[in-house]
């Protein structure tokens, strides 16, 4: 396969491609990319990588996944955000990771750099090893160093903890300790079991190298009608406290085939679900799972399915109210479109109420009419 790719901002400009071949042996994957800008010119990265897993059904053990990467840097490449790279006329990194034996997972990696601007060349080398105990606890623990040609070498080791509690493990502790940075860390977090409707949170404790402390808290809802975010951070360190507040609230007007609806925010297509005025009052939930609706008809006007993917296949879910009465039509359960680009669709849903009766005419003998014509009108009808 093969792809090209365009970016840019405001003072840079930046084009590549790349491709990959997939073989028995693994995939390898070729990527060029060239930029612009007023300030410095021109630059360009060269890359090429391996990969390769593991085909347990071909091979009687597990033998992990391999990875290696190769890149040439010119010194004037750039992100988009950032400075110059200062270049690397040779970068290369591999690693392998697999399972080993009780469930141990493992990573090693070695890399090489040589030739960067402003930096010595250097060798790094990592190992981390990971296990998960009856699926509520897990740890991780890892060793790093790093040496340079002139003989400087800095190490590190860092442990990871994890314990998940609830109902899926949606409260989750962790802990950390880092000898590099001389840091640690505790946090929690809480996952609902749906993105709707529901809360969530997160809280987090840290200590630096100097013994300074910083805190967060996050927390966020996602309303059929709009998102809401918060978040506060402290710092204290040489005496001094200080701290920043973040507070986001957002909602979408969504517009498609004459009606308005207020939605939360919208970031590609949408679709916009509209009731008859027989249900006027009622409650139609669409895309029903078992943690809840993912948009609502109500009171606040027509539902909005506010995560549509353009040119994608989307069906759309309509659960009946229970107030609706006997015989009433509500028309398709699923709908199925596809959207273009950024676009929005009205669906139109229920009808003129229906009215079914069954029943059975006789002669004043017992006997039943045969192939009568008749029509039949309200007991309060004058002109009956």
């Amino acid at each position: 396969t093969q792809s090209r790719s365009s970016a840019a901002s405001d003072v840079y400009k930046r084009q590549g491609a790349d491709g990959i071949w997939a073989t028995k042996w693994g995939a390898f994957r070729g990527e060029l990319s060239g930029g612009y800008a007023p300030s410095s010119r021109f630059g360009y990265a060269i890359g090429m990588s391996f990969l390769r897993y593991s085909n347990q059904k071909r091979e009687q053990r597990d033998s992990g996944q391999w990875r290696a990467d190769l890149y040439h840097y010119s010194p004037r490449f750039r992100g988009l955000d950032s400075v110059e790279s200062g270049g690397s006329p040779f970068d290369f990194r591999i690693g392998h990771s697999r399972q080993l034996l009780w469930g141990l997972g493992a990573s090693f990696g070695l890399g090489f750099q040589k030739g960067r601007r402003g930096s010595n060349d250097q060798i790094t080398a990592r190992a981390s090893f990971s296990k998960r105990f009856r699926d509520r606890l897990s740890g991780r623990f890892s060793m790093s160093g790093r040496t340079g040609t002139k003989g400087e070498m800095t190490y590190g080791v860092s442990l990871r903890l994890e314990w998940a509690l609830g109902a899926g493990g949606r409260h989750r502790f962790s802990s950390g300790l880092d000898s590099r940075s001389r840091s640690s860390e505790l946090q929690y977090a809480y996952s609902p079991e749906s993105t709707l409707n529901a809360w969530r949170g997160s809280a987090s404790l840290r200590q630096g190298m100097e013994g300074e402390l910083a805190g967060d808290v996050q927390a966020g809802y996602i309303h059929h009608r709009s998102e809401f975010d918060f978040a506060q951070s402290v710092r204290e360190g040489d005496g001094d406290i200080g701290g920043v507040t973040k507070f986001q609230l957002g909602s979408s007007l969504a517009f498609a085939g004459g009606q308005w609806a207020v939605s939360r925010p919208i970031r590609d297509s949408f679709a916009l679900v509209t009731g008859h005025e027989s249900l006027r009052g009622m409650k139609v939930n669409v895309n029903e799972l078992s943690t809840g609706a993912e948009a609502q008809l109500n009171r606040m006007g027509p539902a909005v399915v506010a995560d549509v993917q353009s040119y994608y296949p989307r069906a759309i879910g309509i659960e009946p109210p229970d107030e609706l009465e006997f015989g009433y039509d509500l028309g398709p359960s699923v709908y199925s479109y596809e959207s273009v680009y950024r676009s929005g669709t009205r669906i139109m849903i229920g009808s003129e109420p229906l009215l079914f009766a069954s029943g059975h005419c006789e002669d004043s003998e017992g006997s039943p009419f045969s192939l009568q014509v008749g029509e039949v009108r309200a007991l309060d009808d004058e002109t009956a």
